[in-house]
């Protein structure tokens, strides 16, 4: 039997290099509907998603879309941005957070979707566990223009060049930003349903605290411009609350922070809506 199935996941890795990722896909899905937890389906499920969707935006970048067909596009590019993320964070979960790869899976999957803050935080981890190929990827996003956002709004607009390193001005000035990104991917403690939210719908935020009580959510936009803000009093640790998404809201990535009763940011996380 493992001989099996170390041929089947060996065929579906082949197929995946010869870019026929949907034969792939048909393959391992075959292994994970099985319940088998080798480490490496869900890193190549992702790895599948993941070209799936660079292969739609190549295909579709530079020509003429009527509307319709861009919304239907954009959907195809939301569904597989999902199953890339999901995926690949399963891959994470099961090396214990010590996958370079899927770190660095995880970067590319945020860099594709627009998200360059958490692509960079992703691809920061990888480097540390020593994957040389998120070192150029650091290289790249450092030569970019980036706007830089706070709790309190835009804090700074940079462009790296030359000895000027753009992560040591990300990791030092919003340390506390990153550090509640990495607690929150860590243990789950924010989960936005449905996700992707659509506009003008009403959406639930599950939130898993260290205590009851006051606490507020916000609502921002990939500049940082607050769009929802509410306190809430949470009986229990395990808390759902409902909020409500604006129809004037364009599709993107947004965030969610979660503060405490004396205002301190302790968790961050993301959620698209189209």
């Amino acid at each position: 039997m493992q001989v099996k199935i170390a041929d089947l996941f060996n065929q579906g890795q082949d197929l995946f290099e010869m870019g026929q990722y949907d034969k792939s896909i048909e393959i391992i899905t075959i292994l994970k509907d099985n319940q088998v937890e080798l480490k490496d389906v869900h890193y190549l499920l992702a790895q599948n998603y993941l070209h799936k969707l660079l292969v739609l935006k190549r295909a579709n970048s530079g020509s003429y879309i009527n509307p319709v067909q861009r919304m239907e596009v954009q959907k195809e590019e939301t569904g597989l941005y999902n199953l890339a993320y999901e995926n690949c964070k399963k891959s994470i979960e099961l090396y214990n957070f010590q996958d370079k790869d899927g770190f660095f899976c995880m970067g590319e999957i945020f860099r594709v979707g627009g998200d360059l803050r958490s692509a960079l935080l992703n691809y920061i981890r990888a480097k540390q566990l020593g994957d040389f190929e998120a070192s150029r990827r650091l290289e790249e996003i450092k030569m970019k223009e980036l706007v830089v956002t706070s709790d309190f709004g835009i804090r700074r607009t940079g462009r790296s060049v030359g000895s000027v390193c753009y992560t040591n001005t990300y990791e030092n000035s919003f340390l506390g930003d990153t550090l509640a990104t990495v607690k929150t991917l860590l243990t789950d403690s924010i989960k936005v349903y449905p996700n992707p939210v659509p506009r003008n719908t009403a959406f639930s935020v599950a939130l898993k605290l260290k205590k009851a009580g006051n606490c507020s959510l916000q609502v921002t936009d990939a500049s940082g411009r607050i769009l929802l803000q509410q306190k809430i009093n949470t009986a229990s640790k395990n808390h759902t609350e409902k909020m409500m998404s604006d129809s004037r809201w364009a599709g993107g990535i947004y965030y969610i922070r979660v503060f405490d009763a004396q205002n301190k940011l302790v968790n961050k996380s993301s959620f698209i809506v189209q």
